[in-house]
Parts: structure tokens; C-alpha cells; sequence
């Protein structure tokens, strides 16, 4: 339990660090990976939180959490000398990482920004924003990468400067063997999922339309899970409805399950075969969704997008389709229920790549070295 209360921030012989980062649900990936670095740090180290995602949900977010922030971040400058960060993804973020350099500037604080997803690979010299942007960026000094193939598309950043950490599979993971699954694979129905916030940029609609096309070929049923968010125009009772449309033509065989975690999550991801993100999001990274699916012996059908293909080869542990093909879905799909021996390898292969490359400890004492150095 995390106390927020100020009293609990006054001076002690603890070193501290000023942490900001979104604390506060809808748990994405980013507040994900945030609260894990955050609680894994040791009891050695005082950590003064500033939650970016503070009153959301409010109707006043846009007024209130700005206060907020300013007035958090200027009193803990007082206390600490080191901050670490995560980068924003929208307007409203840009706003408040120009915020954290003028204040690092003032304060001369060490600044370590984790840079989660893409949204910041494309900033123009020609917007103002874009611009100051980029220079409060170069002055912190270290930049957190998700993967070795975005280090020269930061190409704004000094390269000196830039770690590379991808994500990880959480600490309450549970242990998962997939030898002990193997019988999923002679099923004859398939199990697909999609886990993840709910953007029409996620894929999620070409999904769909690849499944009306199956759902008379093959015995499947398709697990929706996630939070619905707005975007592009498109509001949340849109997407709601569109769902809502899909759902009365694909019946039982499309299951909505909302937003999932711990128990009912792990329950989803260790009883599908295929894991579904064919995503073309503006701010997609290294998506822990697809680091999870993998984990839990699922083939993955996702995109060629931004670090998706460090973890996904396409035909080895999956496929990689192109955005907003519905068809490719559907080839991609019908080839692994047809071929249920590379499906079976597939899982395999993918879960002892998880456990290889992207365990929670390799996380941790990255983190811990960039952290505390």
C-alpha cells in the first residue's frame, strides 16, 4: 500500500527519487510495467509518486490533474534530485514532459525517461511543441528504449544516452508449462483472443470481419477482453455499438469478457491457441500483451509495427499480417487450426523464448542498474 499522503514525503536518511508515471486505472501496458518497476525498486530507496493518471474519469481531468501534477512535482523537487519517468503519448503528455525539463532544469535533477511506446519517434521541427519538446528530451540523461530496433529511429537523442530494456512477463505470473496444456492443441475447436484496450487501431473490427467469414468453416470461440476507448472521432458507445452489431451475427461464438486481470486473465491466456493484435496504433511499442500471449503457448497474429517483429517472426511464432486486412486474418487463422502440429510448435517455441529472453528478472536488474546508478 503506497501512502500518498504528504507527511509521508517529509525529509528521512532514505534516498528518494521523484516517480512519475501513471498510477491509476485503466491498467494499459504502460501503468503496467510503471507499477513493476515502482514496486520492485528496494524499501532502500523513498519513492515520491506523481500519478499522470490521477482523476481519470473525471469530466474535469484536463483541468485538475495539470494542478495537481505542477503542484506535486514542485513540492518534491525540494526532496529529491533523481526522476524517473514515463513519456507521454498525446498533447497533454508532450505538455507535461516539457514541464519535467523546465523543472529539471531549475532543480538540476537527473532525469531517466522510459519511453513505452512510439509516440514519440515522428516529432516536427516544424511545430513548436514538437521542437521543445525534442530539446527537453536530448537534455535528460537517460532514455529508456522497449528494443534494440527503435535505437536509431530516436535518431533526435544522443545515442550514449539510450538504454534498451523490453518488457517483461510480471513477478505474479504464474508458473506455466506448457507440457501440461499440450491436449489444448488436439481440440477441435480453437480458441482465439484479444486482450488489450479497445481502439478501432488495434484491429479489432478487421478481426471481426475475419471471423464472419470463418464462422461456418470452423468450430471456434472468440474472448474479447479490454477497456474501450475513444479515439480518432470515434467515441466509446461507438465502438460499444459496433461491437454490440458483431456480436448478434457471430452468437455464442463471440464471448465479451470487459476488462480482466489476475486469476480470469491468466485463465484466458493459458486456454487460447491464437492471440489476435493486428494493430496500426499510432503509440504502439513492444506490446506486454503479446510478451503474455507468448508466455501461454500462443501462436501470435499481429502487424510488421513498430517493435512487433523483435518478438514476433513472422512464420516462426506467427504470423505478421498487414494492417487493416481483414483476408490475411483469415488465411492466417484457417492455416493453424488446419496445421495443428505447427500450432503445437509454435506454443512451444514461443514460451521458451519468454522465459529465455523476457523474464521479470532480466527486467528488474536492468531497471535497478539504470535506476540507482
Amino acid at each position: 500500500m503506497v501512502d500518498h499522503s504528504y507527511s509521508s514525503f517529509m525529509p528521512t536518511t532514505k534516498k528518494k527519487i521523484i516517480m512519475i508515471g501513471p498510477f491509476s486505472p485503466p491498467y494499459g501496458g504502460e501503468a503496467l510495467a510503471f507499477k513493476v518497476v515502482f514496486d520492485g525498486l528496494p524499501s532502500s530507496l523513498k519513492k515520491l509518486l506523481i500519478d499522470k493518471a490521477k482523476y481519470n474519469g473525471s469530466k474535469f481531468y484536463n483541468l485538475i490533474n495539470p494542478i495537481y501534477f505542477v503542484i506535486k512535482i514542485l513540492y518534491f523537487s525540494f526532496f529529491s534530485k533523481k526522476i524517473y519517468m514515463t513519456s507521454g503519448s498525446n498533447k497533454l503528455g508532450k505538455l507535461r514532459d516539457i514541464l519535467i525539463f523546465i523543472v529539471s532544469y531549475i532543480f538540476r535533477h537527473e532525469v531517466i525517461c522510459h519511453v513505452h511506446g512510439s509516440a514519440y519517434l515522428k516529432l516536427s521541427e516544424s511545430s513548436i511543441l514538437d521542437k521543445v519538446l525534442i530539446k527537453s528530451l536530448r537534455s535528460f540523461s537517460k532514455i529508456i528504449l522497449l528494443s534494440e530496433s527503435f535505437r536509431t529511429k530516436f535518431n533526435y537523442i544522443n545515442k550514449s544516452n539510450i538504454e534498451i530494456v523490453p518488457n517483461s512477463i510480471f513477478p505474479n505470473t504464474p508458473n506455466f508449462e506448457i507440457s501440461s496444456k499440450l491436449d489444448k492443441y488436439t481440440d477441435e475447436k480453437i480458441n482465439l483472443l484479444y486482450m488489450s484496450h479497445v481502439l478501432p487501431s488495434k484491429g479489432l473490427y478487421f478481426i471481426l470481419e475475419a471471423l464472419l467469414l470463418l464462422k461456418d468453416e470452423i468450430p471456434f470461440t472468440f474472448y474479447f477482453a479490454g477497456n474501450i476507448i475513444s479515439e480518432n472521432g470515434y467515441s466509446e458507445t461507438n465502438i460499444a455499438d459496433k461491437i454490440r452489431e458483431y456480436k448478434s451475427k457471430l452468437k455464442d461464438s463471440f464471448v465479451i469478457q470487459g476488462f480482466v486481470s489476475n486469476e480470469k486473465k491468466w485463465q484466458l491466456l493459458s486456454e487460447a491457441h491464437i492471440f489476435l493484435l493486428p494493430t496500426s496504433f499510432h503509440a504502439e511499442g513492444l506490446p506486454i500483451s503479446i510478451i503474455e500471449a507468448m508466455y501461454f503457448g500462443n501462436a501470435i497474429i499481429s502487424t510488421n509495427w513498430r517493435a512487433i517483429p523483435d518478438l514476433v517472426v513472422n512464420k516462426v511464432n506467427g504470423f505478421l499480417v498487414k494492417p487493416e486486412d481483414h483476408l490475411e486474418i483469415y488465411d492466417s487463422i484457417l492455416y493453424l487450426y488446419k496445421n495443428r502440429q505447427i500450432l503445437m510448435d509454435i506454443g512451444k517455441r514461443n514460451t521458451s523464448k519468454i522465459e529465455k529472453d523476457y523474464s521479470y528478472n532480466l527486467f528488474r536488474d536492468k531497471m535497478e542498474r539504470i535506476i540507482l546508478n
